[in-house]
């Protein structure tokens, strides 16, 4: 509990608290959006491949530029040093001759010895003694005598980069034995001269670094701006196939680049998708019109057999014949209907099977599916394997047995329908090379030369075929059916004059001895 006052104070407390902390919010408030707000900035592919070329090339010159430069200079000292310590002991051999009076201070043979080193060398050339005093220098200047007393105590040439307020210099001291005098002959070179030519180095390279980066932004531009155009005339394209219709042409590229390609690609893209939406516009117009035929013929047939039934009293034969005749128009529609399945599974890619087939045991089974039609029309319906040995080895092909089942019946159908009364349809098969085949050979009318091609295209027949019953279909589907199984499905002229058409497919392993046979003719 509290008294009064306290709690007074406490009430009067809590509003300030809660206004106060009000404001510290508000800005956290008005904050939080202004950090989570990014500046986008759109930018096109010119840019982005002229801003990634000259990057790169930056990049390049400028690791080229921390990995030459700076051990270029030390490089130039030690090469200098180098040069001046292989002149002075190259030199030494010149103070053998010199007797004890010349190793003295002004003496001509040492003046004349260092003259010449100065000459060759363009360094300042002096001898000094073992004592300290200097017997002859070329050029007057600073006293170098630390080098020359540590190359005359330590018996070896002694090298060093000294500073001094003119620069730095180059020292180089070697020891000499004057007329049994220890003495040390000293180099002295400004280290300017390699500090200049890295000076040179740098001034070029600075040069060619600019000069390569505006190459590399002419370069870029001019392939960003040939890149750009091709992709902005492909995207124009494309829009304008989107808006007016697979009509629009696709621009013509043959580079051999990736853009080109992409270009290529979107052409043969436009041009499949207009072959199928030619091929779609067909099947439409050719389905209607061959469904509307029997349909209409249907429901004729069965209103006369509805009036025949409704006769008093009712004329059955006649009504039988309608059922009968409606009972064939229907089985004309299913099988359209069957055709129709299969061309939608063939658009739709629908994957097949791949499995050894007995492809004699499959053409037995198609074959007594049609006995009794080829006895009703007196045809000779016979069956031939050529080579039986070689078959009972090589007999099975590598294929789907449904569709193997749907193309011999296709092939043989077509020989019954177009072979007259007292024919004869023959079935061969063979095995050739690789191939498994099916020849059936009819003694038709046969297929001419320049309709052997437009018969394996969908709704499209042969002249022979004009007004026989069919769609058009059968072939076709059956082309495509043994090309996807990696067959071929073509038609040659028959020995007797009719048409012999060859199913080939691949051969196929053999199955396991004692395997069932599939009746391919109930799984069709």
């Amino acid at each position: 509990m509290c008294t009064s006052a306290t709690c007074a104070r406490r009430s009067r407390s809590a509003p300030r608290s809660r206004v106060s902390s009000s404001p510290s919010a508000a800005p956290a408030t008005a904050s939080g959006p202004r950090r989570r707000m990014r500046l986008s900035i759109p930018l096109g592919l010119r840019p982005r491949l002229v801003g990634g070329l000259l990057l790169t090339s930056a990049a390049t010159l400028l690791a080229a530029a921390l990995f030459l430069l700076p051990p270029l200079e030390q490089r130039l000292r030690t090469d200098q040093l180098a040069s001046l310590t292989t002149t002075a002991q190259t030199a030494r051999t010149s103070f053998v001759e010199i007797d004890r009076a010349g190793a003295r201070p002004g003496s001509p043979s040492l003046r004349r010895i260092v003259e010449a080193l100065e000459r060759r060398a363009g360094a300042r050339a002096l001898v000094v003694a073992g004592s300290g005093r200097v017997l002859a220098d070329s050029s007057p200047g600073p006293s170098v005598l630390a080098p020359a007393l540590d190359a005359v105590r330590s018996a070896r040439t002694v090298r060093r980069v000294t500073s001094s307020p003119d620069g730095s210099v180059a020292e180089v001291a070697t020891p000499v034995t004057i007329a049994d005098l220890r003495c040390a002959l000293v180099l002295v070179q400004p280290v300017q001269t390699a500090q200049s030519a890295a000076g040179v180095v740098r001034r070029a390279f600075t040069i060619a670094a600019l000069i390569g980066l505006a190459a590399a932004l002419l370069v870029g531009m001019g392939i960003a701006s040939t890149l750009s155009r091709r992709l902005r005339g492909l995207h124009d394209a494309v829009g304008r196939v989107g808006a007016g219709g697979l009509e629009q042409d696709m621009p013509h590229d043959d580079a051999r680049d990736e853009v080109g390609a992409l270009t290529r690609a979107f052409a043969a893209m436009q041009g499949r998708v207009r072959r199928q939406e030619e091929a779609r516009r067909a099947f439409v117009a050719t389905a209607s019109h061959e469904l509307r035929t029997p349909i209409a013929s249907l429901a004729t047939v069965l209103e006369l057999t509805e009036d025949d039934l409704r006769q008093e009293p009712p004329r059955l034969a006649e009504a039988v014949d309608g059922v009968v005749r409606a009972r064939r128009q229907s089985e004309r529609l299913a099988a359209l209907a069957r055709d129709l399945l299969d061309l939608s599974r063939l658009d739709a890619d629908v994957a097949l099977r791949r499995e050894p087939v007995d492809v004699a045991e499959s053409c037995r089974a198609v074959l007594s599916e049609f006995a009794e039609r080829a006895r009703e029309r007196r045809l000779a319906l016979g069956l031939e394997a050529t080579a039986p040995a070689a078959m009972q080895e090589r007999g099975h092909a590598l294929a789907d047995p449904v569709g193997v089942a749907r193309i011999v019946r296709t092939l043989v159908e077509n020989a019954l329908r177009y072979t007259p009364e007292g024919g004869s349809v023959n079935m061969e098969i063979a095995s050739r090379g690789h191939e498994v085949v099916v020849s059936v050979t009819d003694s038709g009318p046969g297929v001419r030369p320049e309709e052997r091609e437009t018969i394996f295209e969908r709704f499209q027949r042969g002249s022979a075929g004009q007004g026989a019953a069919g769609f058009g279909l059968g072939l076709a589907i059956g082309r495509e059916l043994a090309r996807r199984m990696g067959g071929d499905l073509r038609v040659t002229d028959g020995p007797g004059g009719g048409a012999r058409f060859e199913l080939a497919l691949p051969v196929g392993p053999q199955p396991p001895v004692g395997a069932a046979s599939v009746d391919l003719a109930r799984t069709a």
